[in-house]
């Protein structure tokens, strides 16, 4: 447990956890904002877990304002301590979980409004990364890059765990998804179409062969024989007619 004395200008003037002296909460003015509420009236409140912004570590955190109101008295206690009573999210089991739900999940992970991602309690410092984050959190809207057919690659969800600000309750759930296996499908399916539409067509030539060679070849035949007989002198024998083309 960890004692800390915040003034009215928001800034951490004392603590028992010495690298938090010094940290301005006026660089988080929502925060800010809520902790003047706070210091201006006789309340005591008390926030879910929520990340130091030096360690990034999850603790759980008590105010109180003096009764000069000049001054905020804050406990943090830290999350190795709050575990022996609490069961702590698995963030990686809900993500193994939600890949046997959707295959093409690839990963899962959740960022508080420090950047903070908070399966593996590091911060991210990649500028694109923090500013969609921070465009998530500020517009409370769900964001999405755009893949192929209008399918998402990595979707950007917007949640408010709490009302109460100090309870850091803003996340924001990255999910990344893998399409390679439908575009796999897509490609084996599109093949085994044209190979089969293929044998079709080769199926319906031969046929129209065959039939074309019949219509042709058999009037040619019958007038060879009915010829080898006036050949051989039998004047009587005579042919009909089936058409007036060439092979009539």
């Amino acid at each position: 447990m960890d004692f800390y004395i915040i003034n009215k200008d928001g800034v951490i003037i004392y603590s028992s956890f010495i690298t938090a002296i010094g940290i301005d909460f006026k660089e988080i003015p929502e925060f800010y904002e809520r902790l003047n509420k706070l210091r201006l009236n006789n309340k005591i409140e008390i926030s879910k877990l929520t990340s130091e912004l030096r360690t990034n570590k999850l603790r759980k955190w008590g105010y109180i304002p003096t009764n000069d109101h000049n001054y905020i008295l804050e406990v943090g206690i830290s999350s190795e301590e709050i575990e022996k009573y609490i069961r702590k999210i698995d963030y990686g089991k809900m993500e193994k979980n939600l890949r046997l739900n959707n295959p093409y999940v690839k990963s899962l992970d959740v960022y508080d409004m420090h950047h903070v991602n908070l399966k593996t309690y590091t911060k991210t410092f990649d500028p694109e990364e923090t500013r969609i984050i921070d465009k998530v959190l500020a517009s409370k809207q769900n964001y999405k890059e755009k893949y192929k057919k209008e399918l998402a690659e990595t979707e950007y969800i917007f949640i408010n765990t709490s009302s109460n600000i100090l309870d850091d309750s803003l996340k924001v759930v990255r999910l990344n998804y893998d399409y390679s296996e439908i575009d796999e499908k897509i490609h084996r399916t599109a093949m085994n179409m044209f190979f089969t539409l293929g044998a079709y067509i080769i199926a319906a030539l031969t046929m129209i062969f065959f039939i074309t060679t019949s219509l042709i070849s058999a009037p040619i035949k019958d007038l060879t024989r009915h010829v080898k007989k006036i050949s051989d002198k039998n004047l009587c024998e005579y042919t009909e007619v089936y058409g007036n083309n060439e092979i009539g």
